[in-house]
């Protein structure tokens, strides 16, 4: 479920058609106004709860509500230094209509939709991990969102990532932890994620059904610069 459908239940009327743009707007010009401590709130939190719902926000991708034309995306923009100048440049391009008297507005929505997850996450509403976007690279800012917007740990994120993603698709005999009997898909990072999410970007290793990647040879076939050196596998 992507994070404007949950919120649209505060803003739709029996007329709104979410198949339009409307589905973006009415989030983007409403949500900042929203009290998470309102009554609709709590209720709604309590109904996903008492049915057991999964969320699956993909915060990331609504960061464009905030962007305009000539910026780069907020979600890339730590990093879009290290994309082929093509990427950049459609990253500048300005996917959405950001009125000028409603840029704080837009920016404000943007931050309550994240902090809307915190809230849920709090009230014990599973979340897990997923992105619509750019394979590799924006999963890495939807936990950073998690952490910096939502306001859970890194080790809060890294959970939602490995251990509720395989909890919720049912695989955890075989993924979401590292102990015998599971699949040897590993990630190797330079640095500590437990307490710089951040640190997830610098990717020096990875496994996958035994096979060994190399992310820097990876990322410069693909134009794109690494983000540190690669750990290589001695014979």
């Amino acid at each position: 479920q992507h994070i404007n459908q949950l919120m649209l239940n505060f803003f739709v009327k029996p007329e709104t058609d979410t198949r339009t743009l409307e589905r973006f707007y009415l989030v983007a010009e409403n949500a900042h106004a929203l009290d998470l401590d309102s009554a609709p709130v709590k209720e709604f939190v309590a109904l996903l709860k008492a049915r057991g719902t999964v969320i699956d926000p993909t915060l990331a991708v609504f960061e464009f509500m905030g962007d305009k034309a000539g910026e780069t995306m907020l979600t890339y923009r730590a990093i879009a230094d290290h994309f082929p100048v093509t990427l950049q440049r459609s990253l500048r391009a300005g996917f959405f209509s950001v009125p000028d008297d409603k840029e704080a507005a837009y920016r404000g929505s943007v931050k309550k939709m994240a902090q809307f997850v915190g809230v849920m996450y709090r009230a014990g509403i599973p979340v897990v991990a997923g992105t619509d976007a750019i394979p590799g690279f924006t999963l890495h800012r939807e936990l950073q969102i998690y952490v910096e917007g939502a306001g859970m740990t890194p080790a809060q994120a890294l959970q939602i990532a490995t251990l509720n993603g395989a909890k919720y698709t049912r695989t955890s005999d075989r993924a979401g932890t590292v102990a015998p009997g599971r699949n040897a898909d590993l990630v190797l990072v330079d640095g500590d994620p437990t307490q710089n999410i951040t640190d997830l970007r610098k990717i020096a290793f990875v496994m996958k059904g035994g096979t060994a990647y190399y992310p820097d040879e990876i990322y410069r076939e693909l134009g794109v610069a690494p983000f540190a050196l690669s750990v290589k596998v001695v014979k």
